[in-house]
């Protein structure tokens, strides 16, 4: 398998630039490797856990008993909780994003006829969904992801500039906390929490009514817009993206560039973006349909490019691999939601 996560570098000059922390994939070593095993990334059998009785599982750490330590010994007292206390957020913080409504139809993914050079997993395809969805207009900030994660909030950049730093085991487990709050389905099952986190997805995120991370599909839908510009909004980057060219090395408050035609903000730029799907060195071109990805892998996909790359990582087009329990220094997320499923 040609690995893109090796040459990505080359490519984007920038991606890997931004990475303080990787490290290994949580159960590599003891997954299996077949679907239905722990490897695909998939609950498949829908119970909200991994899929402990498959062989492949034996030894995965989520399949492990949990060691209790001795019994307690029998005082006539009442048993003291502990653990970590529960997460408290306001139901009401989605009134305070703006969101994006797309309508279920076509659109045209990969790179633009003006884009003569480009990879080969970025060639032009038609995707068709049957489905609605909605996506935000700006990456995740750092105060609701504080809040969420339940960790101090950022004071280098501020409230108003989006979370970085996370691992797509950390974005999928913020999503779930933010949809348990707005009374919504939890699109994921996750266990631990920070760098312990670690996250599968709940069936197809097609089918799930809470917020959750984007398809690389949707993404790319919503960054373009309905326009077949090479970055998110137009095709001078500097006025839409900010990279290393034009943001002194430094994150910027989200919105602060021109927006795309519905509205969206820094798809192109900024914070880098984790999407839900599992990554392929070349997407299957007969999944056109409300496509989500391979259904095994090693990494997770990330897009959109980042203050500290190169602009070319910022095209609509770009995607790129990046082990989902490391960690760039500009990695964010953008939420999403299936309407009506």
């Amino acid at each position: 398998m040609r690995r893109k996560g090796m040459v990505a570098w080359m490519r984007t000059r920038g991606l890997w630039c931004g990475l303080f922390l990787t490290v290994g994939c949580g159960g590599k070593a003891t997954e299996g490797t077949a679907p239905g095993e722990c490897a695909d990334g998939i609950d498949n059998d829908e119970n909200g856990l991994l899929d402990c009785a498959d062989p492949g599982c034996l030894n995965a750490p989520d399949c492990q008993p949990e060691d209790t330590g001795p019994e307690p010994s029998d005082t006539g007292e009442e048993p003291v909780e502990t653990g970590d206390p529960p997460v408290s957020i306001d139901p009401s913080w989605p009134d305070a994003i703006q969101w994006i409504a797309v309508s279920a139809g076509s659109f045209a993914m990969g790179a633009t006829e003006a884009e003569e050079t480009h990879p080969e997993d970025e060639y032009a395809r038609t995707i068709t969904f049957t489905y609605d969805y909605e996506i935000a207009a700006t990456e995740l900030g750092a105060a609701v992801y504080a809040a969420a994660a339940d960790v101090p909030p950022d004071d280098a950049c501020g409230d108003e500039c989006p979370a970085v730093g996370v691992s797509w085991h950390e974005a999928a487990r913020a999503t779930v906390v933010l949809s348990e709050a707005a009374g919504l389905d939890a699109c994921y099952s996750c266990t631990g929490a920070g760098e312990a986190a670690y996250c599968v997805p709940l069936g197809q995120p097609k089918w799930c009514n809470g917020y959750r991370l984007p398809t690389g599909a949707e993404w790319e839908r919503a960054a373009r817009a309905g326009a077949d510009t090479i970055y998110a909004g137009g095709d001078a980057v500097d006025e839409v993206a900010w990279t290393s060219a034009n943001s002194g090395g430094v994150l910027q408050p989200v919105g602060g560039l021109s927006a795309n035609a519905w509205g969206g903000y820094d798809f192109s730029g900024n914070a880098w973006e984790w999407c839900h799907d599992l990554w392929t060195d070349i997407p299957d071109p007969d999944d056109t349909v409300d496509p989500s990805g391979p259904t095994t892998g090693e990494f997770r996909v990330i897009r959109g490019g980042g203050y500290d790359a190169d602009p070319s990582a910022a095209r609509a087009a770009n995607r790129d691999p990046l082990d989902p329990q490391g960690r760039l220094a500009g990695s964010g997320l953008r939420l999403a939601r299936t309407l009506n499923p």
